[in-house]
């Protein structure tokens, strides 16, 4: 049986990737970024964002710009592991 809190918990972990996608965040850098830890900071800056509104409505934008926005707690986070393309 699923309830209220492991929803919201899935919720927030596929924002999570969803942001790394689309921001073309190296994940395998990313999840070695600081020995695991980042990512594990990250995941937890999501789950208990007060932001995840203004959060959702960032990803289904169609005007998003390169960067995490800047009511995202994970945005330096985010720009450590960007993918560099040439």
């Amino acid at each position: 049986m699923e309830g209220p809190i492991v929803r919201h918990v899935e919720r927030r972990a596929r924002r999570l990737h969803d942001m790394i996608r689309l921001l073309e965040v190296d994940e395998i850098a990313f999840s070695r970024l600081s020995r695991g830890e980042a990512y594990v900071q990250a995941r937890n800056n999501c789950l208990h964002c007060v932001s995840a509104g203004d959060c959702l409505l960032w990803l289904e934008s169609k005007n998003r710009k390169d960067a995490a926005p800047v009511f995202c707690p994970n945005r330096s986070l985010f720009s450590k592991c960007r993918r560099h393309l040439t």
